[in-house]
């Protein structure tokens, strides 16, 4: 599995759930990270469908350990949680325009 170090924080994202952070790595991607401190399962979750999607060979987001680095945090205020240590990212896909957390992946008959 790729690893990856934080660069540049860009955003949490506002959820019900594990709050992601988007932040730029050192490989030049962008990745949706999700870290321990806000809820282990979440991370584990992730892991899980992530290898099942690429056990199957179906298309999903490149995963990678992200070394969340202190320096590229500082000072933000974190509605939960403060990232650290090794967390798990998806890779932002590029071109991307539609949210799947609306239902945008069905249509109401």
């Amino acid at each position: 599995m790729r690893r990856v170090k934080t660069e540049r924080f860009i955003k949490q994202m506002e959820t019900s759930g594990s709050m992601p952070c988007v932040f730029e790595c050192s490989d030049g991607e962008t990745y949706y990270v999700k870290h321990i401190g806000n809820n282990r399962l979440h991370v584990i979750n992730e892991l899980i469908g992530a290898s099942l999607l690429q056990f199957l060979d179906l298309p999903t987001p490149e995963i990678a350990l992200v070394e969340v680095i202190p320096e590229t945090i500082e000072g933000i205020k974190f509605d939960r949680k403060l990232p650290q240590g090794v967390a798990f990212g998806s890779r932002q896909l590029k071109g991307q325009s539609r949210s799947l957390d609306r239902g945008d992946l069905y249509q109401r008959q």
